[in-house]
């Protein structure tokens, strides 16, 4: 008898070895130190930390930078200019500043201006004349998308300009450069938008510590909203396996400068601050559903990506 139930044990780890199971186990969230950080409007956020990085496992949805200006800007009120009787009137273009903001006045036959770029028109019938300029409408309307490829400063919007609370808090919203490296700041205290180095050495510590995922890009997509695909190892190849570190990437598409909106299940792309030695793009993150790596590339600042804060 006994010899009987030492065969049987026996053979039961002989089965064990030779036919493991054929359930899939869920990815092993690797080191995964979690916590919360809180934004300027309140909003909190999951994080992790991933190697010596503490990073969002959510995308930012704050609407304004730290000092709590809005980030799309509109105006209240009416503001007073004094225009100088000079030559400058004559010219075909003057240009007035206003907190920041660059506005384009055009001169109309040399004893009126008017005020252009998504502001009320006034006009100024006598030169040297003190006037009120009426700012009744939206200085950034980034709902326009033949307006939007003109925007040069901080904007911000939601994927097709939803309003669904569940949608934004899943995706967070989407900033262009401008926004994403104001010197006002739109990450939380503490907190930063990530330089390209901060990126890469995400991507290395994952390259060497991908878990069950076994590829960069499935390690660090979250494991739901992909588009499937058949290419194995892609990030859309069995969502189940994805998201070994924790870092819960989600497709959140983008805006392109000309302000249509593409990509949401498809791919996500985030900011970097670094803009190396380019002035009309950056550096960004990539994911993309049929691909089994990360890729950092540059994008056109004009464009609308997420943001994902890493703790400084």
């Amino acid at each position: 008898m006994k010899t009987y139930n030492k065969f049987l044990i026996f053979s039961l780890l002989i089965l064990t070895f030779v036919f493991p199971s054929c359930k899939t186990d869920e990815p092993e969230v690797l080191l995964g130190t979690k916590g919360t950080v809180t934004d300027v409007d309140g909003n909190v956020y999951q994080t992790i930390t991933i190697g010596t990085q503490t990073w969002m496992i959510e995308n930012l949805r704050a609407t304004r930078y730290l000092n709590g200006d809005s980030i799309n800007r509109s105006y209240v009120g009416d503001t007073t200019f004094y225009i100088h009787p000079t030559d400058s009137l004559r010219s075909d273009t003057i240009h007035v500043n206003y907190n920041g903001g660059v506005f384009k006045l055009e001169s109309k036959k040399d004893k009126a201006i008017s005020l252009t770029y998504n502001v009320n028109t006034i006009s100024v019938l006598t030169k040297g004349e003190i006037f009120t300029l009426k700012r009744n409408s939206r200085h950034l309307d980034v709902k326009k998308d033949l307006e939007f490829y003109k925007i040069v400063e901080g904007a911000s919007c939601n994927y097709n300009q939803t309003t669904n609370n569940d949608s934004i808090v899943s995706f967070g919203r989407l900033y262009n450069y401008y926004a994403a490296t104001d010197s006002r700041k739109i990450a939380p205290q503490s907190w930063h938008v990530p330089s390209k180095d901060d990126w890469l050495a995400l991507v290395e510590y994952v390259k060497n510590h991908p878990g069950s995922s076994k590829y960069i890009a499935k390690a660090l997509a979250g494991i739901e909203k992909w588009n499937g695909d058949t290419l194995e190892y892609s990030i859309g190849c069995d969502l189940s396996l994805n998201n070994s570190s924790g870092f819960t990437a989600m497709p959140t598409g983008r805006r392109r400068a000309d302000g249509q909106f593409e990509g949401v299940g498809k791919l996500g792309q985030w900011w970097s601050s670094s803009n190396g030695n380019y002035t009309t793009s950056s550096w960004s993150f990539n994911l993309t559903y049929s691909y089994s790596d990360a890729i950092i590339s540059v994008d056109d600042i004009r464009r609308c990506l997420s943001i994902r804060c890493v703790k400084d």
